[in-house]
């Protein structure tokens, strides 16, 4: 997967706030449609908020999926006593699908 750039996620976020026009904001009692440096950081937001969701999303994603942290010690150890505390324990096996089920943007 190719990462996805500020950028990429600003082009986004400025055609979709251009498709949204006029957007109308109300201050005191008194509504009219934001001005151009106003709609810069509309768009400049919800870039960043895109942004942020892609690169951070996979992170509780794999939070959720590791489990609570007595059940990976309960494996860690089932290990040990097995004698498999490598690549081929359980423990091993179980952080290696949350890893690939939650892949980190590359």
């Amino acid at each position: 997967m190719a990462l996805k750039s500020l950028e990429d996620f600003t082009n986004q976020a400025t055609t979709e706030v251009n498709s949204e026009k006029p957007i109308k904001i109300t201050y005191n009692d008194t509504t009219r449609e934001c001005n151009s440096d106003e709609y810069d950081v509309i768009i400049k937001n919800r870039a960043q908020a895109y942004y942020d969701e892609y690169r951070y999303d996979y992170v509780q994603s794999r939070e959720q999926s590791y489990g609570k942290i007595g059940d990976q010690l309960d494996l860690l150890y089932k290990d040990i006593v097995a004698g498999k505390v490598d690549a081929t324990g359980e423990f091993a096996k179980n952080i290696k699908k949350v890893k690939d089920d939650n892949p980190k943007p590359s």
